[in-house]
């Protein structure tokens, strides 16, 4: 059995489509800016930076829990840690809902709210590389126009160069960065 023979326009419409196909791998758009893939990535999150002062708080971290797929919420455990006493503060659980914004086809906004009744804070997802780079803005409220920058607990050490750039462009300088290489989320 021979392999079939090629000619050589075959040759280069195959490596051209090759090229496409590993060029267009990285390329994340609007339509990728999905909270719900973003959540559904990992179980552990940081806050890397924000642009909004918050008592210098370390190692702010989300444990993703309880996620109904279906309704598109979850439960968010929260905590951090306190620089002045080096501990972590007692954390608190909210609720996490995932929505589809004004005129958006994907999941791109999420409120959390710490019950039902609340008002909560809302937030759109404004940028993603679909890894370490996950860029929230709020909306509404005391957070209107501030962003956060939330990497994967395994990549949250590794945020940088084009997520810096994206950050700055969307959202101004970081005002606080709450991760630290010695952060860890309490199990």
């Amino acid at each position: 059995s021979s392999l079939p023979a090629f000619d050589m326009d075959s040759k280069l419409v195959l490596i051209a489509l090759c090229l496409f196909a590993i060029s267009s791998v990285n390329k994340v758009t609007a339509a990728d800016n999905d909270v719900w893939k973003v959540l559904t990535r990992s179980d552990n999150f940081f806050l890397v930076k924000r642009t909004y002062p918050r008592g210098g708080n370390q190692c702010a971290y989300m444990k993703a829990q309880n996620r109904d797929a279906g309704k598109h919420t979850l439960s968010a455990v929260m905590g951090y840690r306190d620089p002045a006493t080096g501990q972590m503060v007692s954390p608190s659980t909210y609720t996490v809902t995932v929505t589809q914004g004004p005129g958006s086809s994907t999941y791109n906004m999420m409120t959390v709210q710490t019950s039902s009744s609340s008002p909560g804070f809302q937030y759109e997802l404004v940028h993603t590389d679909g890894g370490n780079c996950n860029i929230l803005k709020g909306k509404g409220g005391r957070l209107d126009g501030k962003c956060e920058l939330w990497a994967p607990e395994s990549g949250a050490g590794n945020v940088g160069g084009d997520c810096d750039t994206q950050f700055e462009t969307r959202c101004g300088k970081a005002v606080e960065t709450p991760y630290q290489q010695d952060c860890t989320i309490p199990k």
